[in-house]
């Protein structure tokens, strides 16, 4: 991919230092990893930053903006609470959820992707999913221990 002529997107600048990313395969980003799912990713990397941002697929359009390590892995902590959200059991809508979480932030939802964060607010993204979830057990378990109407319950 770098140098090739198919790179039609601008470059993302760097989130740390500037300059332009470079546009990559994954086996520039994760050398140390043989994956075949991997290593054809697309990917644009700043080699000062050693920050990096996926595509998405069959393109070179960033998933987001690149991150360093601490922020990649706060963007990974963020997503795994923030999906439980819309996934699984007590699921809401993905998209209801993202306004929600936009709300709290106080951003446009459109601006709502966790790819395009900083530390700060995959923080509160994190926080605010995990106390999501803890709410929705609670009203839950709530729900299941209530009498139904029309019915006494057993006194013991």
């Amino acid at each position: 991919m770098a140098g090739e002529e198919s790179v039609k997107t601008p470059a993302p600048p760097c989130t740390y230092c500037g300059r332009d990313t470079e546009p990559v395969t994954g086996k520039k980003v994760y050398p140390h990893i043989q994956h075949e799912d991997l290593w054809p990713g697309k990917y644009w990397l700043c080699e000062y930053c050693n920050a990096y941002v996926g595509c998405h697929a069959d393109s070179d359009i960033p998933l987001g903006t690149p991150a360093n390590g601490e922020l990649r892995r706060a963007r990974t902590k963020a997503h795994k609470q923030f999906d439980k959200l819309w996934r699984g059991a007590n699921k809401s809508p993905r998209k209801q959820i993202y306004e929600s979480l936009a709300h709290h932030l106080g951003i446009p939802t459109e601006k709502c992707h966790i790819g395009m964060f900083d530390l700060k607010q995959c923080k509160m993204t994190e926080d605010w999913s995990r106390d999501k979830a803890l709410l929705r057990q609670v009203r839950s378990i709530k729900k299941n221990h209530e009498p139904r109407r029309g019915r006494k319950r057993k006194q013991w």
